[in-house]
């Protein structure tokens, strides 16, 4: 009796594992997100955003961003297709799919955050500009991410997340 009972419990735990993706060869496990909203100024203009992305085994990314940027009168929806975690630091990029700016819908644009940690004593997270390169690059671009590094802001009020 024992024996089965143990083996029931085994079994559950399987069925349990292969259902949610955890420990199983075939699975297509998260392996990297970020998250995170917040607000920041430029141009003494007031930016707040808000967004997810996650990275699957299988390479696959799902994710949004929305964006409103006053010193534009620019507020955009952008779906994410691409992240890439180095530490502290998340790259993202996708393609705007609504906009207040008819021009935007269509093109690919690439941004960054920086998670400091947590606390008082923590340095504040930052967020770079949400840019577009011509041509456009894709988050994996080793040329995006060097600009984007330098051309960061400090995240006001919000906070981010990268894992």
């Amino acid at each position: 009796m024992v024996r089965i009972i143990t083996l029931g419990a085994a079994l559950l735990v399987l069925v349990a594992s292969v259902a949610t993706g955890v420990g199983t060869a075939g699975s297509n496990g998260l392996v990297a997100s970020a998250t995170g909203s917040g607000q920041t100024t430029f141009s003494d203009e007031q930016r707040t955003f808000t967004f997810t992305a996650r990275k699957y085994a299988d390479g696959s990314v799902k994710g949004e961003v929305q964006l409103n940027n006053r010193a534009q009168d620019r507020v955009f929806h952008m779906t994410l297709d691409c992240l890439v975690v180095n530490g502290n630091k998340a790259y993202a990029s996708g393609v705007v799919d609504r906009s207040t700016i008819s021009t935007d819908v269509g093109l690919t644009w690439t941004f960054e955050v920086v998670d400091n940690g947590e606390g008082a004593n923590a340095p504040g997270d930052q967020i770079s500009l949400v840019t577009i390169f011509s041509p456009q690059l894709p988050c994996t671009n080793p040329g995006a991410q060097g600009y984007l590094d330098t051309h960061l802001l400090p995240i006001e009020s919000g906070n981010v997340q990268v894992h």
